[in-house]
């Protein structure tokens, strides 16, 4: 029966916990997964959604800082154009002013850039034209009326002045549903000068959530708290689209079974969706099946006001998990059945030896010693009857024997209490000794300056010293004795893994010596207290572990002194790399006096501002210093971006070059790539600044000598023909193009396009053959088409 009743109860335990075990797992990771979608969607939805304000409020620092005019409708285009082609997901961007002017770039459905205008010159229409790949106007689309100043977009800035979101209503564009973000601009005086907007659209939203894998048959939406459509993750769109364009519906109308399902329980169990602050997690059910749902609102300072649902369905976790149960259930029972089975058959195999054995052992209480047992089979049977005839024997003889020595004990009993009384006056003279003894060395240990503890092979503590028992905030170390780590700390695991680490210093006899961490709890100020940690096994005199001896000493001050002093050298070195080559740098720190190396095939770049000195003029010295610095900072970018090294600048001059400090066989083409990047680059600035820049470039290649002179204000630079031919090359090149000689034109010439410019005086040289650089070959040629 006790055999039964254990298979019985732990079978039918095993199948309760695993059915259990299924359900509990379908309720914890149901609402996971959908927090978990949640939170990626609404990351999503905010990044989506802060895009087009950021864009808005960069223009409007541009407008205060006076880089755009208002009225430049040709400037504020370029900028819009620049800005599409940077940012793919501008599908609208535009500004309106208060007499009915508009300007805007938007995207076709093709990719394609588009411009739409409306001023004096269209006569109240707004005519919309394709632009090509440099924003120049192809053909005239379409022609409409239209005034800004009546739509949506336009009046929300006027109502909320300031950084707001429209309300979802169908563009004039093409008629499909979206959002638009606004940004108004006001004069000094506080009029309207005119709104800046970012046209956002739905369809991008409901595309995300369809790439998102939510579950088997899960879903996701979006909604306002009218309960109209904003997104959803099914195929159906959510708005119906009419003969005038589209129109927003709401997700109780849905055409989807589960969405529409949903959305009706949400909207009866939060009749005001505005009242929930916080998400909330609900079940519902749908024809007898469960749906986790979680509710997340979205809001910003803007005005946009959302609310995300997450819809997992139970089914989608419990076919599985049901399948299992009844696998579970079945071996279960042929478990019990088997087992049921061979317990009884062992049961009894087992129970006739040990009867035997308890009638023996009967007799022999009742004063029959002669008693053996028949040997089993089964070997633990066959041993314990051994055992018990062995036993018996050998009682019979101690019975024999007890009465002889029982005379001779008496006799010993009476010698031994004299010797106890002698013994017992000796020990009390040991004792006093060794209390003294003790006494001494608790003395010698609290002036230790270190912190020690000592425990036994229990790991229980057997004693601290004063400065160990301060440290851990124990007023007595006689407190310890008797305690373990459980007991001295509140974190059971931080106990353990201390406890771990000394059973393995006792069972390796191995020391662990100067372990540096910080202690558990910081000090009276907070700050954290760094722990120098020794643990040595202790031994006794035939070298058995007997316990273990830890020593920590407060090594805080030289912790910090070590940081510091590491902190100060990254600076330095960084302070070095600034102005020095790594390689450069590292010879220098090895203790070389004079670094000078002779390079066989370097390209040298100079770079001039052409006509800079005027401008300088117009400027404040801030202003110049400024204007310098993001030309250069672009230009470092560049030398980052290819490897190459920046030798100097030379006011308004910038030098640099390829194949130094580190030889490369590519020296040539990465400088003629950001030759031709510097251009590029160039006229950016141009419209990002509003100033008349443009740029002289010279290039050549050939032997230099480069190396660090001098013992203050060091810098590493090239020495050579070739850095003077390279200076020439710029100085003699014309505006807003890149000339070479012909040492680089017969290393580039197979991958870039030249246009020849003929032999041009070079002071020291004569006459020298030199090149115009272009582009590369495909580039260069569809330039020139």
């Amino acid at each position: 029966m006790p055999f039964v009743v254990q298979i019985v109860a732990a079978v039918g335990l095993t199948g309760w916990l695993s059915v259990r075990n299924g359900q509990e797992a379908i309720n914890e990771l149901a609402p996971r997964l959908s927090q978990a979608v949640t939170r990626n969607i609404e990351t999503h939805v905010r990044e989506y959604t802060n895009t087009p304000h950021v864009i808005l409020q960069v223009q409007q620092a541009m407008v205060q800082a006076g880089n755009i005019n208002l009225e430049d409708f040709d400037r504020l285009k370029t900028l819009f154009w620049l800005q599409a082609r940077q940012i793919s997901t501008i599908d609208l961007l535009y500004f309106g002013n208060p007499k009915g002017d508009f300007i805007g770039v938007g995207r076709l459905q093709n990719g394609g850039l588009t411009e739409l205008i409306r001023d004096r010159t269209t006569n109240d229409q707004r005519q919309v034209f394709s632009l090509d790949e440099r924003g120049k106007r192809l053909a005239l689309l379409k022609s409409s009326p239209y005034d800004s100043r009546t739509r949506i977009w336009y009046k929300t800035a006027e109502q909320k002045r300031q950084a707001a979101w429209s309300p979802i209503y169908m563009f004039a564009a093409r008629p499909i549903l979206g959002i638009t973000a606004v940004q108004p601009i006001y004069g000094s005086t506080g009029d309207l000068l005119g709104v800046f907007a970012f046209d956002v659209t739905l369809s991008q939203l409901s595309d995300f959530l369809r790439s998102l894998k939510i579950s088997e048959t899960g879903q996701a939406f979006v909604i306002e708290a009218s309960g109209n459509l904003v997104a959803t993750s099914t195929a159906e769109p959510p708005f119906m689209t009419t003969a005038t364009g589209q129109q927003q519906i709401k997700a109780i109308q849905s055409n989807n079974q589960m969405l529409r399902a949903v959305a009706l329980q949400v909207t009866q169990k939060f009749p005001d969706l505005t009242a929930i602050q916080q998400p909330e997690q609900v079940t519902v059910d749908l024809g007898g099946d469960r749906q986790f749902v979680q509710i997340t609102r979205i809001t910003d300072l803007k005005g946009l006001d959302w609310f995300l649902v997450v819809v997992v369905p139970e089914r989608d976790f419990i076919d599985q998990i049901n399948a299992n149960t009844r696998s579970t259930i079945l071996l279960c029972g042929l478990a019990l059945v088997l087992a049921t089975i061979v317990g009884i058959f062992t049961s009894r195999w087992i129970a006739q030896p040990i009867l035997r054995l308890r009638d023996a052992s009967r007799a022999i209480a009742q004063g029959e010693l002669n008693q053996t047992v028949k040997v089993e089979s089964v070997q633990e049977l066959a041993a314990l009857a051994v055992s018990f005839n062995q036993m018996a024997g050998q009682l019979q003889e101690s019975f024999t024997a007890l009465a002889q020595s029982n005379e001779a004990l008496e006799q010993k009993v009476e010698q031994r209490t004299l010797e106890y009384k002698s013994t017992a006056e000796a020990l009390q003279v040991s004792e006093a000794a060794l209390k003294a003894q003790e006494a001494y060395l608790r003395l010698i240990l609290n002036n230790i300056p270190q912190q020690v503890f000592w425990k036994d092979t229990d790991l229980v503590f057997r004693g601290c010293n004063k400065n160990w028992a301060i440290a851990s905030e124990i007023d007595d170390s006689g407190f310890v004795i008797g305690k373990t780590d459980y007991d001295l700390l509140l974190d059971r695991e931080m106990a353990e893994e201390f406890r771990a680490q000394d059973r393995y210093i006792l069972e390796t006899n191995t020391p662990q010596l100067h372990i540096v961490q910080a202690k558990v709890n910081p000090d009276q100020e907070g700050k954290t207290v760094w722990l120098d940690i020794s643990k040595i096994p202790i031994q006794n005199d035939r070298g058995e572990v007997i316990g273990i001896l830890g020593v920590l000493e407060d090594i805080t001050e030289r912790k910090l002194a070590q940081e510091a002093l590491q902190i100060e050298q990254e600076k330095s070195e960084q302070l070095l790399l600034n102005v020095l080559p790594k390689a450069i740098a590292d010879q220098l720190k090895e203790g070389q006096s004079v670094i000078a190396d002779s390079f066989e095939a370097v390209t040298v770049l100079f770079a001039d501002l052409v006509n800079f000195t005027n401008l300088s003029a117009e400027l404040s010295p801030q202003d110049v210093v400024s204007l310098l610095n993001l030309i250069f900072s672009t230009f470092d970018r560049l030398c980052a971006t290819y490897g190459l090294e920046k030798i100097k600048t030379i006011g308004d001059a910038y030098m640099v070059a390829g194949g130094v400090p580190v030889p490369r066989a590519d020296h040539a083409e990465a400088i003629a790539e950001m030759a031709l990047d510097m251009l590029g680059k160039i006229t950016e600035l141009q419209v990002l600044t509003g100033k008349p820049l443009e740029i002289r470039v010279g290039i050549n290649t050939g032997m230099v000598v480069a190396g660090v002179i001098g013992t203050r204000k060091f810098i590493y630079d090239l020495w050579g023909d070739t850095v003077n031919i390279a200076s020439r090359m710029e100085s003699q090149g014309e505006m807003g193009k890149i000339q070479v000689t012909e040492q680089t034109y017969a290393h580039l010439n197979h991958k870039y396009e030249f246009e020849e410019r003929g032999a041009i005086a070079i002071k020291g040289r004569g006459a020298m053959p030199t090149y115009w650089l272009l582009g590369r070959k495909s580039q260069a040629k569809s330039a020139k088409a």
